[in-house]
């Protein structure tokens, strides 16, 4: 996972991380503690979860694939 890619795409739709959170709970149970679980790597994230951060940051399949996978 790529925090930094993930960061910038945050804030390139004008978010703040915690408004960012509130539209993906909107979507799925997610908190901010499971976000920041999650970048700094003590778990990993879920499918679900790509998917609804890909939802909300309307992102493409290819810059989904270099946050997440690459």
């Amino acid at each position: 996972m790529d925090n930094k890619k993930l960061k910038a795409a945050i804030v390139a739709r004008s978010y703040r991380i915690d408004d960012f959170i509130a539209e993906v709970a909107n979507k799925i149970e997610f908190t901010l503690d499971m976000y920041y679980s999650r970048v700094s790597g003590r778990t990993e994230f879920k499918r679900s979860e790509i998917v609804a951060f890909k939802e909300v940051l309307g992102l493409t399949d290819e810059e989904t694939i270099n946050i997440f996978i690459r």
